[in-house]
């Protein structure tokens, strides 16, 4: 019973093991470069680029996305209080009165700012704005007492969304007298297959049929020692 015990609690931390590998999967994330093509080098207090909340990838940020600038300065005299030379500015132009945010950065220097996630939510939250910045319109990227250009702009964690890939099988001819042997194969797949299909089209992650796979699997070999014990003491 001992041993039977063993192998059931083995089983128990293979699936917990599998299941902790599909969430880290599905939590992937990756860092966005967004262009600066379009950024020119802007006066005090004007704006050096701006993008639309979808090139922002709003959607897509999490808890530990931050927001890195880089930029070149010009001109003007900064405070000696240690003021930001860049901010980041979230605006919504479809309420009244409109908001417009300027966050400020938790750590920044001559060259470059970084802005928390929790410190955007927070500052644009005040003004009114949704908690999941869901009602952002524009993004800006300005300049305070000096003229600012925003030379490269990194959005780290954003998550990945999952992608559905679709593989079409190509068509080979065959020899007549293998034919009917590949037909009747292929008829019989057909018919096993639809069920597996229509769930894998429904949008059902890999990574959960492989976890529920490997359940099933681990419980029939419980099963399968569990029969052999009580068979040994007839």
């Amino acid at each position: 019973m001992k041993k039977i015990f063993k192998t059931a609690l083995s089983a128990v931390i293979v699936c917990v093991a599998a299941l902790a590998m599909s969430l880290c999967v599905s939590a992937e994330t990756k860092d966005v470069e967004l262009s600066t093509t379009r950024a020119t080098m802007c006066p005090a207090w004007g704006q050096s680029v701006t993008y639309t909340a979808g090139d922002f990838n709003i959607a897509n940020f999490t808890d530990a996305t931050e927001v890195i600038i880089e930029y070149e300065t010009e001109g003007g005299t900064m405070p000696d209080n240690g003021y930001n030379p860049a901010e980041l500015i979230f605006q919504n132009y479809t309420i009244d009165p409109p908001i417009w945010c300027q966050v400020t950065p938790y750590e920044f220097d001559e060259t470059s700012a970084k802005f928390k996630y929790s410190d955007i939510v927070a500052a644009y939250a005040d003004l009114g704005g949704k908690e999941d910045l869901s009602d952002v319109n524009n993004v800006c990227i300005g300049a305070t007492f000096v003229g600012v250009k925003a030379t490269k702009v990194t959005i780290t964690n954003v998550e990945v969304p999952e992608v559905t890939t679709t593989t079409t099988a190509a068509t080979t001819a065959v020899p007549e007298t293998e034919a009917v042997t590949e037909a009747e194969t292929t008829t019989a797949a057909t018919t096993a297959a639809p069920a597996a299909e229509k769930e894998s089209d429904g949008g059902i992650p890999i990574v959960l049929i492989v976890v529920i796979t490997v359940v099933v699997a681990v419980i029939a070999v419980v099963i399968i020692l569990v029969l052999k014990g009580r068979k040994r003491f007839y």
